[in-house]
């Protein structure tokens, strides 16, 4: 059945879902300048260039990820296992490693 298949679930929550919401933020940070923004549980390495150029523009904004984002990747989870449904999904191995270098970037910044 290909409602039990988790490529299924993770197709119907794309990473342009996740962008736009971003987008979206971002387009209304010059209503509040001095307002501390934040994005919780960024998943969608698609996001990370939108925040360093907010960033760099003087946009007062953060984000952070969740702990499966950075072990689980979506080409591991086994057809039919639930556990690993989350809002925003799980997603690929190289998008879990765009994570890890923009995460030890800013440490080592």
């Amino acid at each position: 059945l290909l409602l039990a298949t988790y490529s299924t679930f993770l197709e119907s929550r794309p990473p342009a879902f996740e962008t736009y919401a971003v987008a979206e933020i971002l387009s209304l940070a010059h209503l509040a300048p001095e307002l501390q923004l934040h994005i919780v549980h960024l998943s969608a390495m698609e996001a990370i260039p939108m925040l360093r150029e907010a960033r760099a523009k003087g946009v007062k904004i953060t984000a952070e990820t969740c702990f499966h984002y950075l072990a689980l990747a979506a080409e591991r989870i086994e057809e039919g296992d639930t556990r690993h449904k989350c809002c925003p999904p799980i997603r690929s191995q190289s998008n879990q490693d765009a994570l890890w270098t923009e995460l030890l970037q800013d440490q080592a910044e």
